[in-house]
C-alpha cells in the first residue's frame, strides 16, 4: 500500500518470492534423501497412473480385410451420393440442426491442400457425407484425408495414356504443387481412395449397361471393337472375320509366396470384366501340353525313324523320340539356312526343351499376356502363371 492508501502491484516482491520458492540449477533433487525410496515411490506411482498400450493381436491381414469388407458395405450409399452429386452439385453445408457433429477434414485437390468442416447428421457415414461434397476419404471409418472427385477422375485420365504415371508419382505432384513437405503416406492413402473412386465408376457403368440392356457378355464381347466386332443385316462375311495379335509382356512380376518371408494377405477382391481371365479359367489348359507330348510319344511307341520324322518330333541319337535333345541354334545352321530364318522364330523359344526355357521357379506370375484387335482394343488378359504354357 502506498501512502495514499491504495493497493498497487510489486513486482519486485514476486519476483523476490519466486526466486526463493525455486531450486538453483543442479540443486533440484536436494530434498531427496540417500535411502533411494523416492525412486520406488516414483516407479509404484508411475505404473498405477502410466497409460496402458492395448496389445492389438490381429495381423495386417486381417486389418486389411476389415477395411475391404467396411468399403463393400459402404459402396451401394457412396454410388448414391456419388450420382447425387453429379446431379445436383455439392450439398448445402449450412445445417440448423443443433444434433448434428461438426467435424474437420484435410482436402486434397490439384487447387490445393485445405482443411473444410462439414456437419454430420446421426445415422449418416463420414464417406457418404463427403461424397455429397464431392469428395471421398482415405479410410472407411473415421477419416482425416479426403481427395476430390475432380482430382482422382484427372488422375485416372492420366493413367490411362501414360501408365508409368503412378499414384506414388501423382502424391509427389501434390506437394511439389503446393509446396508441402514430402508424406510418404499419402502414397497409399491416395491408393485407398483411388480405389473406391473405381468401385464406384465400375456400379455405375453395371447399372448404364443394364438399363442399355447390354449386360449379356455375348452382347459386350461384341461392342469391344465396333469397326472388328459390329455386323450389319445382309453384310458379307470376310476371310478372315478379323484380325487379332496376342503377344505377353514379363515386366509385372509376382514372386511365388513359397519364397516369401511370412503368411500371404489374402484377397478376395475379384475384378468384374470379362476381359480379364482368372487364374481358374487359364488353370484349364494346365495339362494340355503335357498330355499332348505322352499321347505323342505313346502313338509313336517303337515307330520306325520316318514315322518318326513324318510326326515332326525332334529324335535323338539312337532315333528314338527325346526331349532332351539340344536345342539348335540359328548360328549352328549353314548359311544358306541362316539367310531363310525369319527373325521371329530366332526369338521364339516356347517349343524348346525344359531346360532351355527361361521361365524362373522364384515368380508365381511373370507377366501378362493380352489380346488386342487390329484397332488397338483389349479383347482379353491373364496373367502369366506357371501353369503349363502360361
Amino acid at each position: 500500500m502506498n501512502s495514499n492508501n491504495v493497493w498497487e502491484d510489486d513486482d519486485n516482491a514476486a519476483l523476490s518470492r519466486s526466486a526463493f520458492s525455486v531450486p538453483a540449477p543442479g540443486e533440484e533433487g536436494a530434498e531427496f534423501s540417500h535411502a533411494g525410496a523416492e525412486g520406488t515411490l516414483y516407479t509404484i506411482v508411475h505404473s498405477m497412473v502410466g497409460r496402458k498400450h492395448r496389445i492389438d493381436m490381429r495381423m495386417r491381414r486381417d486389418r486389411m480385410q476389415k477395411q475391404l469388407n467396411d468399403w463393400q458395405h459402404q459402396l451401394p450409399a457412396l454410388k448414391d451420393a456419388y450420382l447425387q452429386w453429379k446431379a445436383h452439385g455439392p450439398a448445402d453445408n449450412e445445417d440448423e440442426d443443433s444434433l448434428a457433429t461438426c467435424w474437420s477434414i484435410t482436402v486434397y485437390s490439384f487447387r490445393g491442400i485445405r482443411q473444410e468442416f462439414f456437419r454430420n447428421h446421426a445415422g449418416a457415414s463420414i464417406n457418404k457425407m463427403l461424397a455429397l461434397h464431392g469428395l471421398i476419404g482415405a479410410l472407411p471409418v473415421v477419416p482425416h484425408v479426403a481427395f476430390t472427385f475432380h482430382f482422382l477422375k484427372m488422375f485416372r485420365q492420366l493413367h490411362r495414356v501414360c501408365p508409368r504415371f503412378s499414384i506414388d508419382a501423382a502424391a509427389c505432384v501434390l506437394h511439389n504443387l503446393h509446396q508441402r513437405p514430402r508424406k510418404p503416406y499419402l502414397t497409399q492413402q491416395l491408393s485407398n481412395a483411388y480405389d473406391v473412386y473405381l468401385s464406384i465408376q465400375r456400379i455405375v457403368t453395371a447399372e448404364i449397361q443394364a438399363a442399355l440392356k447390354r449386360a449379356d457378355l455375348e452382347i459386350q464381347a461384341h461392342l469391344l471393337c465396333t469397326p472388328c466386332m459390329y455386323r450389319l443385316k445382309d453384310e458379307a462375311t470376310l476371310q478372315p472375320s478379323m484380325l487379332a495379335t496376342c503377344d505377353g509382356n514379363n515386366s509385372l512380376k509376382l514372386v511365388d509366396a513359397a519364397f516369401r518371408i511370412g503368411d500371404p494377405r489374402i484377397d478376395n477382391r475379384t475384378l468384374p470384366s470379362f476381359r480379364y481371365l482368372e487364374p481358374e479359367a487359364v488353370n484349364v489348359f494346365k495339362d494340355d501340353v503335357a498330355n499332348a507330348a505322352a499321347a505323342a510319344r505313346r502313338l509313336q511307341g517303337s515307330a520306325s525313324t520316318s514315322s518318326s520324322l513324318a510326326s515332326g518330333l525332334p529324335l535323338g541319337p539312337n532315333g528314338a523320340n527325346s526331349d532332351d535333345i539340344a536345342w539348335v541354334e540359328s548360328k549352328e545352321m549353314g548359311q544358306d539356312v541362316v539367310g531363310q530364318v525369319d527373325a521371329c522364330v530366332e526369338r521364339w523359344h516356347a517349343a524348346s526343351p525344359d531346360a532351355k526355357k527361361r521361365m524362373v521357379e522364384l515368380f508365381a506370375v511373370a507377366g501378362v499376356f493380352l489380346t488386342l484387335c487390329r484397332h488397338g482394343h483389349v479383347l482379353v488378359i491373364c496373367d502369366m502363371i506357371c501353369s503349363g504354357e502360361l
